[in-house]
């Protein structure tokens, strides 16, 4: 299915192709008196029906235009038609022509401009944050082109008061994944994470990212089911012209390119994020293997599995990426037509050494950490990934739009982990391997429309959407071999009678879910004074999704009584050789099937929301705007427990979620915003599963809860805002959230040993989190006379924070990823004229709760928090621009290369000392160095 879609693709962009390969003219049109860009000026061709309007900045373009000589004519009120001779246009090429026209004399008491508002620049960016009733932030396209950002992971990072957890999972205001909603298009973002309720933002390429808005405050339109914000990205739309473009890039990693690197065997195809099959279980392979009792069966269904317990070696290559998008924009009759077809593919390794420790309860009375084991981890990291973007958009006129938007993204994460090391606590110096593929798909369409009404008092926007996604993890393969470190020898640990997987065995997991919405959203303006002009709005929104999750655990065993304890000591390679699995003696290796009922679910949700809104203008100072919105919810979950019992659980939540929100403009560009709404958070599918998932990279066991209730959040928000220009904004607010039955991951006492540790979710009494913003885009234009400090931006952006967590008689304690403040800042020097563009980037995360620990209920610490400890990051970005077709571009990402650490403070006085405090875990991920281009081909 998948191959025959990239196929479709294909073949509809190279017929967009053929079809528009005539010329174009584009170019800008100015006052000649300030420099300043005029919007909505007519741009035509004499004699023909062709023309165009200028946008926002004051850029027009004509497209489809056949091979010639014309006349062009530039017009706009109060402005002196400009006429421009001899425009020469050859096919497949576009010129470019920049008018400044003189101001007329003559006035008119009216004017109305109508043109198509693009919002992939800055300008666009904060005119949405200033328009907005809500509190967002938000980053642009044409920030993004400024970064070494190659996600969206890493873009969202940028904006006031956001932090990335495990590399794709965005904290907001200190609230963790969990609280935030993402949505595409209008529409839920399909998840592809099994054990998070969250949206893994690596997924999308920056380069398809026409803007990103973050809507930090409640309103009656937006989904209820957030904490820290709703984040709405959008994919681009009808292109400003006609071109193909074709980029490539090469990236250098100070830690890995070209050293050795270790990964299981691996099939060509997933160099472009696909499964290829290498790692499924066999086909035919039982479905339960408790249920075989013929020894020659179960030897059969073993040997079948393969022998790939040694990792491969290979040199690391450079980091590679490519893309081609072509942008075509054209008119069928009088309905312009945009389509934008992006194919992408990226490819890198990553090799680290990890120290990774653990610790018990703190000793106070020696005021010394009682140490569980010190490990070096050898990790190696591959990620692959293949992603197709293909929107379309038909615009019919002014009043009736209709998109029809499409992204697929395909991503292998391969992972192989060598660790050796003392553990204190079972008294053995080990070597562990393993063994991780995971492949992520995803597929998100949505059909949408908008149409102005009645001369515009009335706006109808609706989405229809279709989502699909899926996580496999096949042949997940851990074991262990414990050293005697006087003699040299080596076995691989063997469980007895029964299997252990997490030391000797094989995890196959996977999960499909599927989605479905619509949502239809009215606006109406009541013109009932001239200058009272009231807005009605009302919509519902329906969401359907469907997951199955389905799990195996396979391990290997021995016979009490009848064992070849010679097997042990044999490379790893050979103890899985086909003739020690259920050998004829009874004296070797058997399987033992470890499935539980609890380790597969079918489950559904399904979500009726409803709103109605009013806002109110009171002369050009005051807007008083709220509603409430009402959502219906029925969560369903059909699992067993670990001893086969049937689950089979209905959870309905219908709740009803008022807003509101008041501004006042002290001037044209100042004004300052309060907000108030009431939101919820429903427990993930996963976070109900009693089904436990295995972690080999940090030594623990994530459970769910099936009696998890919903949260309640209660918001406030206070913005001051300042826009100086077009394209310059400061503000300054601050943040209250109060917390009902808080969702948490805590740590579970007794649930594992020699390190290993187990944590479910739960729900804490209540919590808080208040917290200030600042936002400051200022350029330096006109400051001095140097040429060079005009050509100057800078960005500054802080956010600080507090929270806390009622969890009984436990000590208090931050909501996980809250971090006390979060600094970005940048750089930006621009020169249009050379085509250069320098970009220096800052960010740093403070000291934020990574896992909870454990507790008496006297609130002893049974084991304590583990923070993240600040990292400083700084990145630069060098772009040049080579004639009209060709752009190079330089970035260096992490500089500093700082240390990830993770701590523990143990003696609980306030201090993380890296020299007297517990150190969890510790490496650096190396610096990436990275050359490309990109090529204008038509």
């Amino acid at each position: 299915m998948t191959q025959r879609f990239i196929l479709l693709l294909g073949a509809l962009f190279f017929s967009c192709l053929h079809a528009f390969s005539q010329g174009s003219i584009g170019g800008l049109v100015k006052d000649a008196l300030t420099g300043e860009p005029i919007i909505g000026a007519n741009v035509v061709i004499q004699g023909t029906q062709q023309g165009a309007s200028t946008d926002l900045e004051g850029k027009f373009l004509i497209t489809n235009v056949a091979a010639g000589k014309y006349v062009l004519q530039i017009s706009f009120v109060t402005y002196k038609t400009h006429i421009v001779n001899d425009v020469v246009v050859d096919n497949g090429k576009r010129i470019s022509i920049d008018v400044q026209l003189s101001e007329d004399v003559s006035e008119l008491s009216e004017v109305v401009v109508r043109g198509t508002r693009t919002i992939d620049n800055d300008f666009a960016l904060l005119a949405s944050i200033r328009e907005s009733k809500l509190v967002v932030s938000g980053i642009s396209a044409e920030m993004i082109t400024r970064s070494p950002d190659r996600d969206a992971a890493e873009v969202v990072k940028r904006i006031p008061g956001v932090t990335i957890m495990g590399g794709r999972y965005i904290v907001i205001r200190g609230a963790s994944e969990r609280y935030n909603v993402t949505m595409l298009h209008g529409a839920y973002a399909p998840s592809m994470e099994a054990d998070r309720r969250s949206f893994a933002f690596d997924v999308i390429p920056s380069g398809q990212i026409d803007q990103l808005l973050i809507f930090k405050s409640p309103s009656p339109e937006l989904p209820g089911d957030f904490a820290g914000g709703v984040v709405k990205i959008t994919t681009k739309s009808i292109p400003d012209e006609n071109n193909i473009t074709f980029g490539y890039s090469m990236g250098y990693r100070t830690n890995s390119t070209f050293n050795d690197f270790y990964q299981s065997k691996r099939d060509p195809i997933q160099n472009l994020g696909f499964n290829g099959g290498i790692n499924d279980l066999p086909a035919g392979f039982p479905a339960d293997l408790r249920g075989i009792t013929s020894e020659t069966s179960l030897r059969q269904a073993a040997q079948s599995l393969s022998n790939n317990w040694v990792p491969e070696q290979v040199t690391s290559f450079l980091d590679q990426s490519a893309s081609i998008t072509g942008n075509f924009r054209f008119k069928v009759k009088n309905i312009e037509i945009g389509n934008i077809t992006a194919i992408n593919w990226s490819n890198n390794r990553n090799r680290f050494a990890v120290r990774r420790q653990d610790f018990n309860q703190f000793d106070e009375i020696n005021n010394t950490p009682s140490l569980i084991y010190d490990y070096s981890d050898d990790q190696n990291n591959q990620n692959s990934r293949t992603g197709v973007l293909f929107n379309w958009a038909f615009k019919f006129n002014d009043n009736h739009t209709i998109e029809f938007k499409n992204l697929y993204n395909q991503i292998n994460n391969s992972q192989y982990i060598f660790r050796q090391g003392q553990n204190f606590e079972g008294n053995f110096y080990g070597q562990w391997g393993g063994f991780q593929e995971v492949f992520r798909g995803v597929y998100s369409g949505q059909l949408l429309g908008k149409h102005k009404l009645f001369n515009g008092k009335t706006t109808i926007n609706w989405v229809a959407n279709l989502g699909q996604s899926y996580r496999d993890m096949p042949d997940n393969r851990r074991y262990r071999r414990d050293l005697d470190l006087q003699s040299g020898t080596e076995r691989t640990y063997v469980p007895v009678s029964a299997a252990q997987v997490y030391f000797l065995g094989r995890f196959y997991g996977d999960m499909t879910e599927d989605s479905y919405s619509g949502s239809v959203g009215i606006d109406h303006t009541l013109e009932i004074t001239e200058n009272f002009l009231p807005v009605l709005s009302a919509g519902i929104f329906y969401d359907k999704k469907d997951r199955t999750f389905i799990a195996r655990n396979l391990g290997y065993a021995r016979d009490a009584f009848n064992w070849n304890s010679s097997l042990e000591y044999l490379p790893i390679e050979e103890l899985f050789a086909s003739e020690n699995i259920y050998p004829t003696t009874g004296d070797g290796l058997i399987i033992d099937e470890q499935t539980n009922g609890s380790d597969s679910y079918t489950s559904s949700n399904e979500l009726k929301a409803y709103y109605a809104g009013l806002s109110l203008p009171f002369g050009k100072k005051f807007t008083l705007s709220g509603g409430v919105r009402v959502e219906d919810n029925l969560q369903v979950l059909s699992t067993a427990t670990k001893t086969g019992d049937d689950i089979a659980q209905q959870v309905p939540v219908k709740r009803v979620l008022p807003s509101a929100n008041l501004s006042y403009n002290f001037s044209d560009n100042m004004l300052i915003r309060a907000t108030y709404g009431q939101t919820l958070n429903r427990p993930e599918f996963r976070e109900i599963a009693p089904f436990s998932f295995y972690d080999f990279e940090f030594n623990w066991v994530y459970s769910g809860e099936p009696n998890l209730r919903t949260a309640k959040i209660q918001n406030y928000d206070l913005r001051w805002e300042w826009y100086p220009s077009k394209n310059e904004m400061i503000t300054f607010g601050g943040f209250y959230k109060d917390f009902t039955d808080a969702i948490e991951a805590v740590y579970v006492p007794g649930a594992g040993s020699q390190g290993a540790k187990g944590f479910r979710y739960a729900n804490a009494t209540s919590a808080y989190v208040y917290g200030v913003e600042l936002d400051i885009r200022k350029s330096l234009a006109g400051l001095t006379s140097s040429k060079f400090v005009d050509n100057l931006n800078i960005l500054f952006n802080t956010a600080l924070s507090k929270s806390s967590v009622d969890v009984g008689t436990q000590p208090e304690r931050p909501l996980m990823g809250q971090s006390p403040f979060v600094i970005n800042t940048g750089v930006y020097y621009q020169n249009d004229e050379s085509g250069l563009q320098v970009s220096v980037l800052y960010n740093v995360v403070g000291r934020r709760l990574f896992a909870v620990g454990g507790y008496t209920d006297m609130g002893d610490a049974l084991y304590e928090d583990i923070y993240e400890m600040p990292r400083n990051v700084v990145d630069l970005s060098v772009t040049k621009r080579f004639g009209e077709r060709l752009q190079g571009k330089l970035t260096i990402a992490d500089i500093l290369n700082q240390k990830y650490i993770l701590m523990q403070d143990g003696n609980r006085d306030g201090i993380f000392d890296k020299k007297r405090d517990q150190i969890v875990q510790e490496n650096r991920f190396g610096s990436l160095f990275t050359l490309g281009f990109t090529y204008r081909i038509w």
